[in-house]
């Protein structure tokens, strides 16, 4: 179940790249295909590390809810902030993206939108 909420929350998240890459004017520098180039090489694409990491993060979600029952509006933002908190974190740490202090303009508000896609996706499958 939390798997496959997590690959609703990663659907979200891809049907709102469009959107996010006209607002920002370029690709995100935590774009899946910017952080599996810089982690894995040119031959791993974005969307097998999206379609891997989304879910895998669903389930981690699902474990965390386990047991528990929140409204739907504080369960989507509680997810969803969780994810941003533990990406802003991670993804520097890791080198999958360069500091957050040489991120370009708007980029963390929007990661936090783009985190806030995976956490309405995620809980509106849990409600299935």
């Amino acid at each position: 179940m939390s798997l496959a909420a997590g690959a609703a929350g990663t659907l979200a998240v891809e049907l709102s790249e469009r959107l996010e890459r006209a607002v920002l004017g370029d690709e995100p520098v935590y774009a899946a295909k910017r952080v599996a180039r810089r982690l894995f090489g040119p031959r791993v694409p974005g969307r097998l590390l999206r379609w891997t990491y989304g879910p895998l993060l669903g389930l981690a979600a699902g474990r965390a809810l386990e047991g528990r029952s929140w409204p739907f509006a504080a369960e989507a933002a509680g997810v969803g902030c969780c994810v941003f908190a533990f990406e802003l974190a991670a993804m520097p740490a890791a080198g999958a993206t360069p500091p957050v202090r040489r991120w370009p303009a708007g980029h963390v508000a929007a990661l936090f939108v783009h985190t806030l896609a995976f956490g309405l996706g995620f809980a509106a499958a849990r409600r299935l």
